[in-house]
């Protein structure tokens, strides 16, 4: 297990293992605003339980998520502010900063991911504090 803190110091081997890989490409393909790509990092049959409280089946459902719902939101950047991974598993806090925040602003949201031996995502869910799942909602608009 390794354990990754704000300053993205690794305690024993980094984020190892095929989860923190999944993880790590998750965090690239949003920064790059490859929305459209990041189903290609979940197995076909995923389950995903979207911010938003609905739970999607398959690739394609969360392709098109992750393609409208990142568009509108739009992060400006990123990054994991802390992990805990273990092989097929890893659950990270996630920061971010949003367009028109103050440049010290941070939306925290806490996703789980699990991973198949070939490392796609088999479950990820997402977990908000109260806060963000109102500021989630304004920005997502109705599904």
């Amino acid at each position: 297990m390794s354990v990754t803190s704000r300053a993205g110091r690794a305690g024993r081997a980094g984020r190892a293992g095929r989860a923190g890989r999944a993880v790590e490409r998750y965090i690239e393909l949003i920064n790059a605003r490859r929305y459209d790509e990041i189903a290609d990092i979940f197995a076909e049959d995923a389950e995903f339980l979207a911010p938003t409280g609905r739970t999607l089946r398959g690739r394609e459902s969360i392709r098109a998520f992750y393609g409208a719902g990142l568009r509108k939101i739009s992060p400006e950047k990123v990054w994991i502010h802390s992990s805990v991974t273990e092989d097929d598993r890893c659950v990270i806090e996630i920061a971010a900063r949003l367009p028109g925040d103050p440049e010290d602003a941070r939306h925290i949201v806490v996703d789980h991911f699990t991973v198949d031996e070939a490392g796609l995502v088999t479950r990820m869910a997402v977990y908000l504090r109260p806060e963000e799942v109102r500021n989630t909602a304004e920005r997502l608009g109705p599904e």
